[in-house]
């Protein structure tokens, strides 16, 4: 499946961690909760060792699936848990809640089953609300990883015509911030190019490498691309017809931020600043891991929500022509934020010059990370204007897309028939990028 899935295994493991009845252990966390993820990375796995032909089934959208493993919380109790059913009260293993983004469920139960991944697969679909009744859909799904083979294979259904749609994972869409946005297409290893201005795509980039996520250096007019193979490369334009590499790693890279003229890596709890020529210009080992990094070109520093920890927290770090600032790193000497504990933050985070705005609904005031508000619905993807805030909400099977004003107060809110992909700013303006409901088609549109 062209690795369109791999990149995300260590992600899902980062940010939807929550505890019940008090179990933690250490700093790992609850060890059944972190159990309980493991099994969904297994799964994106085994979607990957599938052959090139094969495609997710047709009524499983893989980006929604990614961002609702990434959004929904996950806890475990010691308590019976009861469904009313019929009017009766039926004990349960495990209760997911859809509106809340929540799963709960029973440590012994847990502990005791014998099929775990479809257990957890059963519960991720609840949320999803996809039918899966004596869990039909869940056993199926794995039956289709378990043969390594979609011929012969009654329940693969593939659709030619949205095999790009189906491998566009957020963060896969770039913008030269003047009018062409870059989209990753995993399935044919490439870089689609559109144009707002002529509302037209321009002849694709092939890449070198299978790709995982791609960004834009309007500074170094430069577009980046991070592969599976270690090793990230770019092209510079206006010369697109030559992909260079920047540099080799030892390891794969979680994520990527371009800041001023250079290039943060994070691999692990590994980070590295290279310059625009490749070489390296100052690395630490002591920082949490971070899967996903945001540049705030304010202050000059990089954001992150910590993963692999519990409590789940937020991290900054300075950076300083190239170099990192060992402090002020966090929000105090104890590398915490005044919440730590306290809340459960997930991506994505959208920092402006007074606020960040996290994905698991909060406003907090950059300088001291004050809490103020809840700032609508927990959201999976969003954008700063200068003006204004854009965020799409998940709501069943389509989006709401909210507008907030720069003290992030609501504007406007209207229903999005379909799954948004990306929102992004070109010149002063916000953009969409979705896929309207019963389509394949990338839709642009001014919002």
């Amino acid at each position: 499946m062209n690795h369109i899935l791999r990149w995300t295994a260590l992600i899902l493991l980062s940010s939807s961690t929550s505890f019940a009845g008090g179990h933690s252990v250490g700093n790992g966390g609850d060890s059944q909760v972190i159990d309980f993820q493991n099994q969904v990375s297994e799964i994106f796995t085994g979607w990957d060792s599938l052959n090139s032909a094969c495609e997710l089934p047709s009524y499983l959208n893989p980006p929604r699936f990614y961002k609702t493993v990434l959004s929904t919380k996950v806890e475990s109790t010691d308590e019976a848990l009861y469904l009313e059913e019929n009017g009766n009260m039926v004990l349960k293993e495990s209760i997911n809640y859809p509106d809340e983004m929540r799963i709960v469920f029973n440590r012994l139960a847990y502990e005791k089953n014998k099929n775990k991944k479809q257990f957890v697969l059963h519960e991720y679909l609840g949320i999803l609300k996809i039918p899966d009744l004596n869990y039909t859909s869940s056993k199926a799904i794995l039956e289709l990883i378990d043969s390594r083979n979609c011929k012969g294979n009654d329940f693969y259904n593939r659709d030619p015509q949205s095999k790009n749609i189906k491998n566009l994972l957020y963060p896969s869409v770039t913008t030269d911030g003047e009018g062409m946005v870059y989209i990753l297409d995993r399935a044919e290893n490439q870089v689609l190019r559109y144009s707002l201005t002529d509302k037209n795509y321009r002849s694709p980039l092939k890449l070198r490498y299978p790709a995982k996520s791609i960004k834009y250096s309007k500074l170094m007019k430069r577009l980046f691309i991070n592969s599976t193979k270690k090793v990230l490369t770019y092209f510079e334009l206006p010369d697109l017809t030559n992909e260079k590499v920047l540099v080799r790693t030892e390891e794969s890279i979680n994520d990527f931020v371009l800041a001023d003229e250079f290039v943060i890596l994070s691999n692990g709890s590994k980070h590295y600043i290279y310059d625009q020529k490749g070489q390296l210009s100052d690395t630490t080992l002591d920082l949490h891991e971070a899967n996903r990094m945001y540049w705030d070109d304010q202050e000059k520093f990089i954001y992150y929500v910590s993963s692999r920890i519990s409590p789940v927290d937020i991290f900054r770090v300075k950076i300083n022509k190239g170099k990192f600032v060992k402090r002020p790193n966090s929000w105090n000497f104890e590398d915490e934020t005044p919440y730590h504990g306290n809340y459960q933050f997930f991506d994505p985070l959208l920092v402006n010059k007074d606020y960040i705005i996290t994905g698991s609904n909060q406003v907090l005031k950059k300088r001291d990370l004050t809490f103020i508000k809840g700032v609508y619905e927990n959201f999976d993807v969003g954008a700063w204007s200068p003006k204004q805030l854009a965020i799409g909400v998940p709501k069943g099977l389509n989006y709401e897309l909210v507008k907030l004003n720069s003290e992030v107060v609501d504007i406007s809110s209207q229903e999005v028939f379909g799954e948004i992909i990306s929102i992004f700013v070109s010149g002063d303006t916000l953009y969409q990028v979705y896929v309207p409901t019963g389509t394949a088609v990338l839709t642009f549109e001014a919002i």
